[in-house]
C-alpha cells in the first residue's frame, strides 16, 4: 500500500478504509488491519502492540493535506520530501525526524501552517517555498543548496537550536 494511499486514508478517514478493506465478520482481523494502516503515520502510541515510530519516510509524490487535518510525522531517523508538498487552507503538518529532514520539491501552504523540527535540515536546489507559505523550520544545522528560493510574499522562520 506504502505512501501512494496514505492521503487519501487520512483524508477518507479510517471508517471508510475499515469498510474498503475489512470484513464485520472477523473483528480481531478487522481491529489488526486498522492498527496497522492507522500507524503508516507514525503514532507512537501503538508501540505497546509492536507497531512502532517509523524509521525513515519517503515521500516521492507531491504530498497533499486537506483542510482543516493537523498531522505530525516522527521518525527515528529522516524524513525525506522528494516531490513537494502542498497545503489547503487551514491543514497543519508537522515532520519531526530525529536526524534528517530533506526538502527536494515545493511547498505551498495556502494558508496551511507547516513546521519541522531536526538536527539537520536541507534545502536542496530544487526546493522552492511558494507564496503565501506559512513554514517555520528549527534545527541544529541547516543546509541550503544553490539553487533553494523563497517567493515574496511568504512567512519563512529559520530557527537555530
Amino acid at each position: 500500500m506504502g505512501q501512494t494511499y496514505l492521503g487519501a486514508i487520512i483524508t477518507s478517514g479510517m471508517t471508510k478504509y475499515n469498510r474498503l478493506f475489512c470484513f464485520p465478520e472477523n473483528k480481531n482481523l478487522e481491529r489488526i488491519v486498522y492498527t496497522r494502516s492507522y500507524n503508516l503515520m507514525g503514532d507512537p502510541s501503538l508501540n505497546r502492540l509492536g507497531y512502532g515510530v517509523q524509521s525513515t519516510y519517503n515521500f516521492d509524490e507531491t504530498f497533499t493535506a486537506v483542510g482543516g487535518i493537523n498531522l505530525t510525522f516522527n521518525t527515528t531517523n529522516t524524513i525525506n520530501i522528494n516531490q513537494g508538498l502542498r497545503m489547503e487552507s487551514g491543514a497543519t503538518l508537522a515532520f519531526k525526524p530525529a536526524n534528517t529532514l530533506l526538502f527536494k520539491g515545493s511547498i505551498a501552504t495556502a494558508n496551511g501552517r507547516l513546521t519541522g523540527e531536526s538536527k539537520k535540515i536541507t534545502l536542496d536546489g530544487g526546493a522552492r517555498i511558494n507564496s503565501g507559505s506559512v513554514v517555520e523550520l528549527t534545527a541544529n544545522e541547516f543546509d541550503f543548496k544553490p539553487g533553494f528560493t523563497i517567493e515574496g510574499g511568504s512567512d519563512v522562520i529559520f530557527q537555530v537550536k
